[in-house]
């Protein structure tokens, strides 16, 4: 048996595979922002040829011919029937999202967005440019979800399902999410990368495909993109509530949209859940 393998593919235990889930994320986050600092055409290049060379080192084949480990720990297969379901579930999950973030406010304040959670900065002002903000567009739609959902919704939460079952290795990887978004300006606005984590990680695992949680975080991340880039104030993404009607409002939007959520993952799980043998 050949030993000489990459110590991505073969950790030993679950708690090493979370281990390089968390090296890999923030090593390939620091790569990946490289794109940031380029011009608009390189820029693109360069996240091109991060996701490929990402994907790529998950589909290594092992010496058998078969998909390699971390393409199993990861869930890399198609999405099947289920991919419907999950196109479907976006909408309900944007309108909790916004309704949320609307709520939330009530107890944390006007809550700025993840350009600008506290004041000018980096990102900000490369927002302020069309090429810039095209290649922020690119980073936060299409490479950034599939860094973050390899790495938690794969080489953490599929470790954590066999180790403490799958309800709490879903919440604690949704914790885990909702910490590295810590810049948001107030601990209570955790509670939406929080719920965000508890939709992506559900959707893995139901239909048994990462793709799912790429596609609906890429999802959420467009659509407060272009919230953030067409409100008449770019630095608020939600808006607070101002009146008892306001309020009512978004509590049965958020309400109904979670009801919605908890219907569509039935459905994934009862009909359209992927089934690759071998493969689980």
């Amino acid at each position: 048996m050949n030993r000489r393998r990459r110590p991505i593919h073969f950790s030993g235990s679950a708690w090493g595979d979370v281990a390089i889930g968390i090296v890999l994320f923030f090593a390939s986050v620091l790569v990946a922002s490289i794109g940031l600092i380029l011009p608009l055409v390189p820029a693109l290049f360069w996240f091109a040829a991060c996701g490929f060379a990402f994907v790529a080192l998950h589909l290594r084949m092992s010496s058998h011919g078969r998909r390699g480990r971390a393409a199993v720990i990861v869930r890399l297969r198609p999405p099947g029937p289920s991919l419907k379901w999950i196109l479907l579930g976006a909408l309900p999950m944007i309108a909790f999202g916004l309704a949320a973030g609307g709520l939330l406010q009530l107890w944390t304040g006007p809550v700025h967005s993840p350009i600008a959670p506290s004041g000018p900065n980096q990102l900000e002002e490369l927002a302020s440019t069309w090429s810039g903000w095209y290649v922020l567009l690119a980073y936060a739609v299409v490479l950034g979800p599939l860094i973050e959902e390899f790495c938690f919704r794969g080489w953490i939460q599929r470790p954590l399902e066999r180790s403490l079952g799958p309800a709490l290795a879903i919440v604690s990887t949704a914790a885990a999410f909702a910490v590295i978004h810590a810049w948001y300006g107030h601990v209570g606005f955790l509670l939406m990368p929080f719920a965000l984590g508890l939709v992506f990680g559900s959707a893995v695992y139901l239909t048994g495909s990462i793709w799912t949680g790429v596609v609906l975080h890429g999802i959420w991340n467009g659509t407060l993109m272009m919230v953030v880039g067409f409100a008449a104030d770019p630095g608020a993404v939600f808006v607070l509530p101002e009146s008892l009607a306001g309020m009512t409002a978004l509590s049965l939007v958020a309400g109904a949209a979670l009801l919605a959520l908890a219907w569509i993952g039935r459905q994934v799980r009862v009909r359209g859940r992927t089934v690759t043998p071998g493969a689980a």
